[in-house]
């Protein structure tokens, strides 16, 4: 079993710590050490349309990306 990794950061935002921040993501997945969990969060005003399901490379943060519903 994998040790829980919890990434917090703006992964779906387009700016520079967002493209940052999925290059993290992804290095990390690509590890195969941990099992990554995302915390997506906002930054500033940035749009956060940055991730695409249609794309397999950024599938793979998506399907990581926690929900909260209340």
């Amino acid at each position: 079993m994998k040790p829980l990794m919890l990434i917090t950061g703006p992964v779906a935002t387009r700016s520079g710590y967002g493209s940052h921040s999925r290059d993290l993501v992804r290095s990390l997945i690509a590890m195969d050490r941990f099992d990554v969990q995302v915390n997506s969060l906002r930054w500033g005003s940035c749009p956060m349309n940055a991730l695409d399901d249609k794309k397999p490379n950024d599938k793979v943060i998506i399907d990581r990306i926690l929900l909260i519903i209340n």
